[in-house]
């Protein structure tokens, strides 16, 4: 039996009891997380284990990422200070419809090597062009991820899709998100699961709405959908369909426990309550709501989701649409913002924000049971922050989670570990040519970029 024991760090479990364990030690056997506490009662009882000194730092379960666009990692400062009818017309599907299966594999390889260094161990991605080709990715960085097609089948005459996007029907889309999770769900020992997905409520019909809620129910998955994202978003739903776009799932019967909802940016009281009787989760994306003018954090309900016993987690969004995958500032932009929004310093402590990138996101995936806290059972997903970087110093016992949220990014995560591998060590990913990776991206980038000729210059003149 393979063991690993990561020993001498302060573990931060995220148990029900929200522990802290100076000189602790975590003990993992074949994947799964076997033992908890302190580093002197556990040595002893793995004296064989391989060992990870974590002395001076900080030790976290993994966090969980809720919504994130791997396939659009060459799409990074394509579709910056855009309406959001440009963001999506001009730039993005028409870069989704150019890419290429292995644009989307070596793009997808980047992208696990953003997550990771940024200790996400396990993301959500509502889909895009060759989902495939993510998983391909998906495997071979080590990470963990919930994948999907995305679906849609409506193409209103002003806004026409690409066809290359576009399902011609619910019964096609319904027919090849199947054949991806008979392909892919429970795939690289269980590290790759398959969720239902619709786009946007814009581009569906009711009868793709309910087919792919029907699917989740049937595989017992959830189904993802970016919903009430901003102000021009819920206008077309509209006039679309006469109500907003949470009013518009109630009214089709298809609001359930099942919907992953990306952003709900633009909700009023009554959709919260909607949203809390359904059981639906929210993904929230600060960052990317402050980078194309959302309106989630100085308008949305993410106070009131909470008090009203939604589930919402936290997601970076894709690097068209945030252009950084970084949770810590994800935490510090959630806590933050919703203190500006609200004028009032305490409505919202470090501590929360910390327990939404983590147990919130594990509950927001169905996998509660599974991640999102170091405690014996759950999969062995174990992120170490370096406790000596100088944001982090001095570090105070009382402060520490609020200097996690507050102080710390992404460049002070020293060590990954996913379902017990060292996918990270030392700031190194040992099994991958990072460079190589790097110097493909680059290439595929340039090259797609010719062929697209978007309408993208620089404001300031080259010389």
């Amino acid at each position: 039996m393979a063991e690993l024991l990561v020993t001498g760090g302060v573990v931060v479990t995220l148990d029900a009891r929200r522990r802290i364990i100076r000189d602790g030690a975590v003990a993992i056997r074949d994947g799964r997380i076997v033992a908890v506490g302190k580093a002197t009662a556990l040595a002893p009882q793995f004296p064989t284990a391989e060992r990870i000194e974590a002395a001076d730092h900080i030790v976290l379960p993994g966090f969980i990422d809720t919504h994130q666009h791997a396939t659009q990692m060459l799409a990074k400062g394509l579709a910056d200070d855009c309406t959001f009818w440009q963001w999506c017309y001009e730039r993005i599907f028409p870069y989704d419809a150019a890419l290429s299966e292995e644009d989307v594999y070596w793009g997808a390889l980047l992208h696990g090597l953003e997550l990771v260094r940024s200790g996400i161990t396990c993301f959500a991605d509502p889909g895009g062009p060759h989902p495939e080709a993510v998983a391909r990715a998906v495997a071979e960085v080590g990470h963990r991820a919930v994948l999907s097609l995305h679906t849609w089948d409506r193409s209103p005459a002003d806004r026409p899709l690409p066809e290359a996007v576009r399902s011609p029907s619910p019964a096609a889309a319904l027919a090849a998100t199947r054949r991806f999770m008979d392909a892919w769900d429970g795939q690289a020992g269980g590290r790759i699961r398959v969720s239902a997905a619709v786009r946007t409520l814009t581009n569906a019909s009711p009868e793709l709405l309910r087919a792919m809620l029907a699917l989740a129910r049937e595989r017992d998955t959830i189904v993802q959908l970016h919903a009430a994202v901003s102000d021009s978003h819920n206008q077309w739903v509209q006039a679309e369909t006469g109500r907003t776009p949470i009013r518009y799932l109630a009214s089709l019967d298809a609001l359930s426990d099942r919907w992953l909802l990306a952003h709900c940016a633009r909700i009023d009281d009554e959709e919260v309550q909607l949203l809390a009787r359904a059981g639906a989760k929210v993904a929230h994306c600060p960052g990317s709501s402050l980078h194309s003018a959302y309106g989630a954090v100085a308008q949305g309900k993410i106070p009131e989701l909470l008090a009203a016993g939604v589930t919402v987690a936290l997601g970076c969004d894709a690097v068209a649409s945030n252009n950084r995958i970084d949770m810590f500032q994800e935490m510090f932009l959630l806590a933050g913002g919703q203190k500006d929004a609200r004028r009032d310093g305490v409505i919202f402590p470090a501590e929360q924000a910390l327990e939404m990138a983590t147990r919130a996101g594990a509950s927001a995936l169905l996998a509660a049971d599974q991640l999102g806290s170091l405690e014996v059972g759950k999969r062995a997903d174990l992120v170490l922050v370096d406790a000596r970087a100088p944001a982090l110093t001095p570090l105070y016992d009382f402060a520490l989670v609020p200097g996690l949220v507050y102080c710390a990014s992404k460049h002070d995560v020293a060590t990954v570990i996913i379902d017990g591998r060292v996918v990270l060590r030392d700031r190194r990913f040992p099994h991958l040519d990072e460079a190589r990776i790097l110097a493909e991206v680059r290439a595929r980038a340039q090259a797609l970029i010719e062929r697209l000729a978007l309408p993208v210059a620089s404001r300031w003149p080259w010389e």
